[in-house]
């Protein structure tokens, strides 16, 4: 186990929260653009200060930062969501699958294809290094966020930062069922015997009449 402390500048969360701040820096700078989409953009930095947020205060010491919930009577009411025209080609469908960032990216992040590819190895770099999964060992509230991340920006997470396979439950064996015994099997009817000629072939079971005996 290494001695560098969380919060020390070369731990790899902080790291972590340095790439995701240099590209909120980076695609901040290039907004407005006629090429980007305003929305996509604001759910790109939205997640990206989930992030920040979320690693800074799983290496932060305990107690420094008090949580102080504001009252139910003057918290603000959440804005009225936004009408699409077509869901099936907004971001907001396509953030359901891994890699969302990766497929949004040409669309609707053009500009900034560069600085979220620079980000992504990056993060893939440091994820890969030897000392990181004992460093993370330190912090295991930031392995959860960490897995997040991996599924935003399409990186395959390392082993150490993979959740178990669930084990499958045994079933409980079936109750078996009393055999019932076998009622007698009833026959359909032939036209065997009605009439007088004999019945050679299986044709004369379903057409009536005569039937020829084979040469």
């Amino acid at each position: 186990m290494s001695s560098i402390a969380p919060t020390h500048p070369h731990h790899p969360v902080a790291q972590f929260v340095r790439i995701l701040r240099d590209l909120v820096v980076s695609v901040a700078r290039k907004t407005p653009s006629p090429t980007m989409s305003d929305f996509t953009v604001e759910i790109l930095l939205r997640h990206l200060d989930f992030f920040i947020r979320r690693l800074t205060r799983a290496i932060a010491p305990s107690g420094t930062h008090p949580v102080n919930k504001p009252d139910t009577a003057t918290r603000p009411k959440p804005a009225p969501p936004r009408p699409r025209p077509n869901p099936n080609t907004t971001p907001g469908m396509i953030m359901r699958c891994p890699a969302w960032l990766q497929h949004l990216t040409p669309r609707y992040l053009p500009d900034a294809a560069d600085d979220i590819a620079a980000a992504t190895a990056a993060l893939t770099a440091l994820l890969a290094a030897d000392a990181t999964a004992d460093l993370i060992a330190q912090t295991p509230k930031s392995a959860p966020t960490l897995r997040s991340l991996c599924r935003m920006f399409g990186i395959a997470p390392p082993s150490w930062l993979q959740l178990p396979k669930p084990v499958p439950e045994p079933k409980p064996p079936r109750p078996s069922k009393p055999r019932l015994p076998r009622k007698p099997r009833d026959y359909g009817f032939t036209l065997v015997g009605i009439y007088d000629t004999p019945c050679w072939n299986s044709w004369s079971h379903r057409w009536p009449g005569p039937a020829k005996k084979p040469s």
